[in-house]
């Protein structure tokens, strides 16, 4: 009777292991902590700063904003956010990072040429509803966990119009089943105090003060916390280290194990500056290096018009970096492939994208 009792008691066993391996369920073990995968998406304002900086009287910076903004119609936000709710309907991130999120507003006619001050209002673009509403159509639902609002600039066009850039960082987060085991307890964001500023429009234009900074939140997932800080960091060298050298005395200076990711600026080659190596010289682990290291993953270089026929990145811009309890579990980089561009043979952006699976933290639960 013992005997079959205990040949009942493994078939039993025998059936839960195969339920189990069916259901993806582990008999007599303790469930580990769930995995969490993020993406980092740099959206591109859609236009070339090159003509407005090369300016050097009114005139010639009034035709550049002009060819700047029919630059932004004519790679068309809408079109391309189809493009990018593929990529995140195909990877589901529980988390993003977003960059260069632009609302655009202009008025008509303008008064800043005849020196007036009063702001453009009218609503022509606004990404991240544009994106949002996107992702709602196609059964996915994520909401604005943090933002922060950087550069906010109006400059006067040809066409006799004030057009107005307002740049955000933004995260986002899945709602759902994300959403339900994972509380955000806390957000903060901050400015940089080390900005870049360019003279524009010759002697007498006005100065233009590159505002960035970051944009954080804390996550509480299966009982642990970790740190999610998203940023856009400037493209010249020692603005840029310095900037990175802000964020380690800032949000990154905590116990928590903690996620970067961004739009660095900074070449994951070693080529221009040195903030790449200033993140790894901290304790940061490229999630990217540690998944495929003999894979270049180049992430920024598409034509500014974005109709290039095949990919001409050149850079690894866009990075995914971790500190404390995390291991890299996948990394993959979207919209870089032929496939991924809109009907209308447009990128999605100037960047490609990169989305990252990591293990959270299993020591050290707050």
């Amino acid at each position: 009777m013992q005997r079959q009792q205990s040949l009942a008691f493994g078939s039993w066993l025998t059936r839960a292991a195969l339920i189990a391996a069916l259901f993806g369920m582990t008999v007599g073990c303790e469930p580990g902590p769930p995995d969490v995968t993020v993406m980092t998406r740099n959206l591109y304002f859609g236009f070339s700063e090159a003509s407005l900086l090369a300016a050097e009287d009114f005139e010639q910076l009034a035709v550049a904003v002009a060819e700047g903004w029919q630059s932004v119609v004519d790679t068309d936000f809408p079109d391309r956010a189809q493009a990018l709710a593929r990529e995140i309907e195909a990877t589901g991130p529980d988390l993003i990072g977003l960059q260069e999120v632009a609302i655009y507003r202009v008025q008509s006619p303008g008064d800043l040429a005849v020196g007036g001050d009063a702001p453009a209002t009218e609503v022509v673009y606004d990404f991240l509803e544009i994106l949002l509403s996107e992702l709602r159509g196609r059964g996915l639902n994520y909401e604005e966990v943090a933002s922060i609002t950087e550069m906010d600039i109006e400059l006067p066009s040809a066409t006799g119009d004030d057009v107005r850039l307002t740049d955000r960082d933004v995260i986002l987060r899945r709602t759902g089943r994300f959403a339900s085991r994972a509380q955000v307890l806390a957000t903060d964001g901050g400015h940089f105090e080390t900005l870049l500023q360019l003279p524009v429009g010759g002697e007498g234009g006005p100065t233009l003060t590159l505002l960035r900074g970051w944009v954080s939140a804390d996550i509480r997932l299966a009982g642990r916390t970790f740190r999610f800080v998203n940023t856009h960091l400037d493209d010249f060298a020692l603005v840029q280290e310095a900037q990175a050298l802000e964020l380690l005395a800032g949000p990154l200076d905590t116990d928590l194990p903690a996620i970067l990711l961004g739009d660095l600026n900074s070449d994951a080659f070693g080529e221009g500056t040195q903030t790449y190596e200033i993140l790894l010289d901290a304790g940061f682990v490229d999630a990217w290096t540690e998944i495929a290291p003999a894979d270049a993953g180049l992430t920024w270089g598409h034509e500014p018009d974005l109709s290039n026929p095949s990919p001409t990145l050149t850079q690894r811009l866009d990075l995914i970096v971790y500190r404390g309890a995390f291991e890299a579990g996948s990394a993959e980089v979207v919209g870089e492939e032929i496939g991924d561009r809109t009907g209308t043979g447009l990128w999605p952006s100037d960047h490609a994208g990169v989305v990252a699976t990591l293990a959270p933290p299993t020591v050290g639960a707050r």
